[in-house]
């Protein structure tokens, strides 16, 4: 399995999902673009803590017969994300 096919795969299988997210009130405000920077910022954050569990897992597991096959490095978000982290919170982000 390629990237683009697990990530056609994965966008099919999670388009319910996607759907209803999208009519929160959030994630309909974010999408036009029309969110706080205090609400964006904790959504980095938030994301920051879910990226890095499953990524650590995700590298564990990448020689798994099953798991291993979802295994992308290229998809890894957490390294961008304490990057957003800096940027909003300043160099000693990981203090707060």
């Amino acid at each position: 399995m390629t990237v683009s096919d697990f990530a056609l795969q994965l966008k099919t299988e999670t388009k319910k999902s996607h759907s209803a997210a999208e009519n929160t009130k959030f994630v309909g405000a974010f999408l036009r673009g029309v969110v706080s920077k205090e609400s964006y910022k904790q959504l980095v954050a938030n994301f920051y803590f879910i990226y890095s569990a499953m990524e650590e897992e995700m590298e564990r597991l990448k020689d798994h017969p099953v798991v291993g096959k979802m295994y992308f490095e290229v998809l890894n978000r957490t390294n961008a994300l304490e990057r957003d982290l800096r940027y909003y919170y300043g160099p000693m982000w990981r203090s707060l």
